[in-house]
């Protein structure tokens, strides 16, 4: 279990160290939101529709009920069917049916428009149809019936508590990230967790996490190896691979904090330090070593740096 709990904490770091140093990620997320923010604003627009069916009765007047469903029985008369040509685009014509259709109780036909009608609407059994009522246009009725069923509401609801948990996913993202940000990428084990008793590294090394600083354009780096060097005037940290590439210059030790951090090396002993730089400037990093023995003799020597 210790050994998941660490690997897990790494895992996120890692994460999370991907995800704040490539812009690509971050494109990603800000282009999510904006889909999902505009998406919500839409999905509320659309819920504020009235999409209720009401009965289409000679008591209602067609103007009351525009654009809006309503429900409708009685008696395609499809022998008085017709149709029209409405100009599509400026330049070609569409043809448009209608079928009036006979409302019980009613001495005004309504039209129905041709699309989507019920395999029954040819009979001459009294037959109920749900649709849109639309106002027409040009050489198009006063009234029509357009058929078409309400949306569902259910499927809107759940896209929008989609969206709002894409929301919320994406904010505790970046809060999360931003916490692991300010302890440089290394997570402390819960209670001081650490690797199983007699595990040791074949090897002993020491790993930085954290800011360059300002002469390297405070580039943030995690786990990287490197060597220690101290001189009375100052200690150094160097890539343990290219050791003139860069470094990060220990001129005065201010506080430190001893804690157990979670690397893909296992859990290592640390020291959260804040120090004065070359540049006479107060930063903050972490170093990890391979065993406890070598943080503590690291600390010694840090102590009197600046002394």
């Amino acid at each position: 279990m210790r050994v998941i709990i660490i690997q897990s904490l790494d895992w996120l770091a890692r994460i999370c160290y991907k995800a704040g140093h490539n812009r690509q990620i971050k494109a990603c997320m800000f282009l999510l939101c904006a889909l999902a923010f505009g998406a919500l604003v839409w999905l509320r627009t659309v819920r504020t529709n009235d999409f209720r069916v009401y009965p289409l009765t000679p008591p209602f007047l067609k103007a009351t009920l525009v654009n809006r469903y309503v429900k409708a029985t009685g008696n395609l008369l499809t022998k008085g069917a017709y149709d029209i040509k409405v100009p599509l685009l400026g330049f070609f014509w569409q043809s448009i049916r209608f079928i009036p259709m006979s409302i019980n109780g009613s001495n005004d036909s309504l039209e129905v428009l041709d699309e989507g009608l019920p395999t029954q609407a040819g009979t001459t059994n009294p037959i109920t149809l749900v649709g849109k009522l639309l106002v027409g246009e040009d050489q198009y009725p006063d009234y029509y019936l357009k058929v078409e069923d309400p949306p569902n509401l259910v499927i809107y609801d759940a896209l929008a508590w989609l969206c709002v948990a894409v929301l919320g996913s994406v904010v505790f993202g970046v809060g999360i990230n931003g916490m692991i940000r300010r302890v440089d990428y290394a997570v402390a084990t819960p209670l001081g967790l650490t690797n199983k008793a007699g595990w040791k590294p074949s090897t002993s090394f020491v790993l930085w996490f954290g800011s360059l600083g300002a002469g390297y354009a405070d580039v943030v780096l995690r786990q990287v190896p490197v060597s220690f060097r101290a001189i009375p005037a100052e200690a150094r940290l160097t890539p343990a691979s290219q050791p003139d590439s860069w470094a990060v210059v220990i001129r005065r030790l201010r506080m430190v904090h001893m804690t157990i951090v979670a690397t893909s090396y296992g859990a290592l002993p640390a020291m959260r330090i804040e120090f004065e730089d070359e540049r006479g400037i107060t930063r903050n990093g972490l170093v990890a070593a391979s065993d406890r023995a070598l943080m503590t003799k690291m600390l010694d020597v840090l102590r009197f740096i600046g002394q």
